[in-house]
């Protein structure tokens, strides 16, 4: 039998304005802290709500570097730089697990005792038997997934290093081109 439950976190599936709209008008939201990351434009469209909404409702928004993705650059002169300054940076210590215990007890929110009512919110993650679920019409692989194993990585190698990678420089910054000119190994190294 498939149990678990949520214990810190919350899923909800609705809008994130529209989500911190219903939290905020019951327990005000004094700042939102999120990463930088860079996405597809349905992520992007989202993030700029989410900002409309931060800026409407007087809530600062802190977004911290995690992996030395640098979003709104002007251009790209300074990118090395500030990248190399990200990369020099002191590590975070990981918190011992009596200060995650005090951390969730003083900071999360309890929404059943703060009676706030999330549209679309989960108290579990999904059971993997619910994925016969899934409409007929997304069930499908996608085009041009890559899969794993050693064969695959060395083919997606080659290929990059006979011909996707002649165009690298120009292509990688492009969520149009990068594609077909990054060398996609990536799932074959982590």
């Amino acid at each position: 039998i498939y149990r678990h439950e949520f214990k810190c976190i919350t899923v909800c599936h609705a809008g994130a304005a529209f989500t911190f709209s219903s939290i905020h008008k019951k327990r005000p939201i004094h700042q939102i802290l999120c990463h930088m990351e860079s996405g597809h434009l349905k992520s992007f469209s989202r993030d700029k709500q989410v900002r409309r909404w931060c800026r409407a409702n007087n809530v600062p928004i802190r977004e911290f570097d995690q992996t030395g993705v640098t979003r709104c650059l002007q251009n790209r002169d300074d990118f090395s730089k500030k990248f190399h300054k990200f990369l020099n940076q002191k590590i975070v210590e990981t918190p011992t697990a009596s200060e995650l215990a005090q951390m969730r007890q003083s900071r999360l929110l309890d929404l059943e005792k703060e009676h706030i009512k999330l549209h679309g919110k989960c108290n579990t993650p999904m059971n993997p038997t619910d994925l016969c679920e899934i409409p007929i019409e997304h069930r499908g692989d996608r085009i041009e997934r890559q899969y794993g194993g050693e064969t695959k990585a060395l083919e997606t190698f080659n290929s990059f290093l006979s011909h996707r990678g002649a165009n690298y420089s120009y292509g990688i910054s492009s969520p149009n081109t990068s594609w077909t000119t990054g060398s996609r190994l990536s799932p074959y190294l982590t």
